[in-house]
């Protein structure tokens, strides 16, 4: 199977595109966030939100083979739903 070169305006097309089918899907759409963006937020690496991704944890758009954006209430969601509880 031939190679295939994509030009960097072309991916760029691409992923715009990709960002607004997925934006058209949610009214209120917060920023989308890297996986390295994520990794700072969340105060871990980058390969741990990675992980959380593939096993389901966090929600993220996946737009091509290795690249992937998390909606920023998407995160706040898995802060809230894994927040320890004080004991009494």
């Amino acid at each position: 199977m031939p190679k295939v070169y994509i030009c960097a305006q072309l991916k760029q097309q691409i992923f715009t595109k990709n960002v607004q089918i997925y934006q058209n899907g949610s009214e209120n759409l917060g920023r989308l966030l890297t996986p390295d963006e994520a990794a700072e937020h969340l105060g871990v690496c980058k390969k741990t939100v990675l992980r959380r991704i593939y096993d389901g944890s966090i929600k993220a758009a996946k737009l091509g083979h290795r690249t992937y954006r998390i909606e920023e209430g998407d995160l706040q969601k898995y802060l809230e739903e894994n927040k320890t509880q004080k004991e009494a």
